[in-house]
């Protein structure tokens, strides 16, 4: 399950259980369901043609998006025969992936994703609002305050992303308010992104010697460095992190000591930079 899978090796797995890899991927994960329930439902789901199979974050994949890429619309394409079925002519298959990289892999050559139909997330209605809230909101009676908060926040474009209004009922279950400033609001988002990774980060091997506090504040120096280097002296909102000019401008702007910047400029770009910066080239390692 680490690292990206292997035709042949997913391929032949799903061989053994009747040529069916979504049938070899629900009896492997509930193998050891007592009762059978859970794998006994869903199997039955995709004999009726009523399951829905969700493939989330292909553009997550680094340098193996475009062999998952590949690889998933490959299977989605090969039914029976000498191919491995991935679903049944029914069963709906849904992938998400940054419009961007949708639109890359799309130009790509050889062409992905061809098989799938362009879907958009829109922005989110009072209702889609009010579901999200109640599904993320920690305490309950807090919603009028936070509610009021938003009201006071003015950013409707902020309140009707799923995104950004996740990242924001988040700050407010830590702070118990919403910053009015944007830029206040952007910061706390930002923390507590890079809080999330730092905490699970510091529990592996690797960065096990780090505290976590100490680790959220370094990560969010670097990246005010960095932006301060892309954007008012590189002029470039792409980069790659072996640029020299990028590290030249770096090492100037760093107030701290230099094996301090290398250390949690690794963390950022091997383990702390989910949703705050997107590959934009996994082959050249570029990032906006």
């Amino acid at each position: 399950e680490a690292g990206a899978p292997s035709n042949a090796a997913f391929g032949a797995s799903a061989v053994q259980h009747g040529g069916d890899l979504v049938q070899f991927f629900i009896s492997r994960k509930w193998h050891l369901d007592p009762e059978e329930s859970i794998r006994k439902l869903l199997l039955d789901l995709k004999e009726l043609g009523r399951l829905l199979i969700l493939v989330d974050g292909l553009d997550e994949g680094a340098e193996y998006r475009g062999q998952i890429e590949t690889f998933v619309e490959t299977l989605l394409r090969e039914s029976g025969g000498d191919g491995v079925e991935l679903v049944g002519t029914q069963t709906a298959l849904v992938v998400s992936t940054r419009e961007r990289n949708f639109t890359e892999s799309l130009a790509s050559k050889p062409p992905r994703l061809t098989t799938f139909v362009r879907a958009q997330i829109q922005p989110l209605d009072v209702g889609g609002q009010q579901k999200l809230i109640a599904s993320r909101l920690r305490d309950a009676g807090q919603f009028e305050a936070l509610r009021q908060g938003l009201d006071a926040l003015k950013a409707p474009d902020v309140i009707s992303s799923p995104f950004l209004l996740s990242l924001l009922v988040n700050v407010f279950n830590e702070e118990g308010r919403i910053p009015q400033r944007r830029d206040a609001l952007y910061r706390k988002q930002v923390e507590w992104v890079l809080r999330r990774a730092a905490t699970k980060a510091c529990e592996s091997e690797r960065w096990r010697h780090l505290d976590p506090d100490q680790l959220v504040t370094a990560s969010f120096t670097f990246l005010e460095c960095l932006a301060f280097v892309c954007h008012l002296q590189l002029k470039t909102r792409d980069f790659s992190p072996t640029d020299a000019d990028l590290q030249s401008g770096l090492e100037a702007a760093w107030q701290g000591g230099r094996s301090e910047l290398e250390e949690v400029q690794e963390w950022v770009f091997s383990d702390g930079s989910a949703a705050l910066l997107a590959c934009t080239d996994e082959t050249q390692r570029t990032y906006r």
